[in-house]
């Protein structure tokens, strides 16, 4: 069974990080080196799916995996 990405669970993991954070969105995006209407556009749901050097900017800024920001569980057989 393949398990498709979830946009929402992305969007949600961007906003509890953002809201975490405490500094402005744009300030974060600025800091993340993320553009601030891509940025918006995650945190707002739309088009939120990013490329995997989107969402390593991301990860890394936040100090989280990619796989942690999107909400993917790696189950080892």
């Amino acid at each position: 069974m393949s398990k498709q990405y979830n946009a929402d669970v992305f969007s949600k993991n961007l906003i509890r990080l953002r809201e975490a954070d405490g500094r402005p969105q744009l300030v974060q995006s600025e800091l993340s080196g993320v553009s601030v209407s891509t940025f918006s556009n995650y945190v707002n749901g739309n088009g939120a799916n990013p490329s995997v050097s989107t969402a390593w900017l991301l990860a890394d800024f936040y100090g989280i995996s990619i796989d942690e920001l999107v909400g993917h569980e790696v189950k080892r057989k």
